[in-house]
């Protein structure tokens, strides 16, 4: 079907005559006054035939829709499948990329570790240092000598960069992101659920649950509804 075909259902002569026919009887409901049984009789043939014009224009509709979603679904499962690879290598690089920067993060955590060790070490040494001088100073009685001050000799390496330029001129950002997952449902605090409400809808419909015999916070009940076959 193309784009002119698509345009050209407004000159569908099925099309216009159903939609002729939906306004006019709009056009008779909205002036219909219902005040006694013959004019509720009107109004429920009324009803019947907007209900028919209404399933005639679903099924004119459909007639047009039906091979453009036949022709989108197509296009869509190819392109799908076209994309099939490139989000397999996605997920592969990304797995890749992930697994070698929490290792290249760890080993980081390791060296800052290492290094705020060696660091202490350091001075601690310069304190026994420091003290042993004081003492020997205390033994000669001379005035000890002041501390001198504690430069750290070993450097932490630099963080892990949150952002990196690839060859290409792309910028990869990296994020952290949290999850989370239930692990016993029953455990989870009142104030964090919400009720089903398809379960207690069905059970609504289905008569387990009426206006005399209902759940805790919940109401059900029943109005008519005028249904046209």
């Amino acid at each position: 079907m193309t784009v002119t075909e698509i345009i050209s259902y407004k000159q569908d002569a099925e099309v216009q005559e159903a939609e002729v026919q939906l306004r006019s009887v709009a056009d008779d409901a909205r002036e219909l006054v219902i005040t006694d049984d013959a004019s509720n009789a009107i109004a429920l043939d009324l009803l019947s035939r907007v209900t028919k014009a209404g399933k005639r224009i679903d099924a004119l509709k459909k007639r047009w829709l039906d091979p453009l979603n036949a022709q989108v679904k197509l296009i869509r499962e190819d392109f799908t499948n076209m994309a099939a690879p490139a989000k397999e290598a996605e997920g592969i690089l990304r797995q890749k990329t992930g697994t070698y920067r929490a290792e290249v993060a760890e080993a980081h955590r390791k060296e800052v570790e290492a290094a705020r060790k060696e660091e202490e070490r350091l001075r601690k040494l310069a304190e026994a240092r420091q003290a042993r001088a004081v003492e020997r100073a205390e033994e000669k009685g001379e005035e000890p000598p002041q501390p001198a001050p504690f430069v750290p000799v070993i450097a932490p390496p630099e963080p892990l960069a949150k952002s990196v330029e690839t060859d290409g001129g792309a910028k990869v950002t990296y994020r952290k992101v949290t999850h989370c997952e239930i692990t016993d449902a029953a455990a989870v605090p009142r104030e964090w659920c919400v009720p089903d409400e398809k379960r207690i809808g069905a059970a609504a419909r289905s008569g387990v649950l009426t206006p005399d015999n209902c759940i805790a916070g919940v109401r059900v009940w029943v109005t008519e509804e005028t249904v046209v076959r």
